[in-house]
């Protein structure tokens, strides 16, 4: 739980930096893993 919740904010930061990228594909590859 606790790496999800990190990996969550990570996710958060990764979309302010790469606003060219699709915040589905970056949902994707940081939270996708805990489906």
């Amino acid at each position: 739980m606790s790496l999800s919740l990190y990996m969550g904010a990570q996710l958060v930061r990764a979309t302010a930096d790469l606003t060219w990228a699709p915040a589905g594909t970056l949902h994707w590859r940081f939270l996708g893993w805990t489906r």
